[in-house]
């Protein structure tokens, strides 16, 4: 639905690793790869009651498209999906 020819499913660092740049590397890292391998456009999803990840998901340039909602074990939570263009340098 998000118009992508590739997505990072997840990227999760320990907080007491949080504003040490570690989450920038591994992001740039997976980024890099994918332009590597001639994708142009990489989705994401990110649960919407986490500000931080949503900031840092900004802050690398990501465009908010859309929301969604989905259950996990039982309970239901709000997510927000990221798009970014790869061909942008």
């Amino acid at each position: 639905d998000l118009d992508i020819d590739c997505e990072l499913c997840g990227l999760y660092v320990k907080n007491q690793y949080v504003g040490t740049g570690i989450g920038s590397k591994l992001f740039n890292y997976v980024v890099s790869e994918f332009i590597q391998n001639d994708k142009g456009k990489m989705g994401l999803w990110c649960v919407k009651e986490n500000t931080n990840a949503i900031n840092f998901y900004k802050s690398k340039g990501g465009i908010q498209v859309t929301e969604k909602r989905f259950e996990l074990a039982g309970k239901e939570y709000n997510e927000i999906a990221f798009v970014y263009d790869l061909t942008v340098k």
